[in-house]
């Protein structure tokens, strides 16, 4: 771990460079900061699957884009606020697993009425995924994945419960062409 670079100035003033355009400023602030940050988040960290060092960068890039937020206080307690955050959502993370298109979605749908055959049911939701037109197969898709509402709202731009109402609509209309078809 290198050292951490002296500075005399204070973090408010490091901000107030980077604010006025500064473009060293920042880079100053993770020198200054970095290391302490590590060892807050290091003492943390005893999730084995959490990589540290994506941890820190990720903080370190939400740090950047809140710094306009971020109004005279204490620095050093809203930095290490972010990376536990930024921690906690790592250890609780969803990991995304590839889901081909031949993925047998019939095991996972949600239905108590009775059973067809396995071969006629998966040919049925074959024909209804092919014939599905928007975007709701693909939310499906995602989120059996493992991909969470937030990452789906942020990758196609729309809000968490636009994406809940998609799969929503999408779980019903899926199920209802695998009906019309078995």
């Amino acid at each position: 771990m290198p050292e951490p670079e002296r500075c005399d100035e204070s973090a408010e003033a490091i901000i107030a460079r980077h604010r006025s355009g500064d473009p060293e400023a920042f880079g100053l602030l993770v020198r200054v900061f970095g290391n302490r940050l590590r060892t807050h988040l290091h003492a943390q960290c005893n999730h084995p699957s959490v990589d540290l060092d994506a941890v820190i960068q990720e903080t370190w890039l939400k740090v950047s884009n809140g710094l306009g937020n971020y109004h005279n206080g204490s620095f050093i307690a809203w930095l290490f606020t972010i990376g536990r955050n930024t921690l906690a959502d790592a250890r609780t993370k969803r990991r995304p697993v590839s889901v081909g298109h031949d993925f047998p979605f019939s095991d996972y749908l949600i239905d108590e009425r009775p059973r067809h055959s396995d071969a006629k049911a998966l040919e049925a939701l074959a024909e209804c995924l092919d014939a599905a037109d928007g975007t709701f197969v693909d939310v499906l898709r995602a989120m059996l994945a493992g991909h969470s509402l937030q990452d789906l709202a942020q990758q196609y731009d729309v809000s968490v419960n636009t994406v809940y109402t998609r799969a929503h609509r999408g779980r019903l209309q899926l199920r209802d062409c695998i009906e019309r078809r078995i």
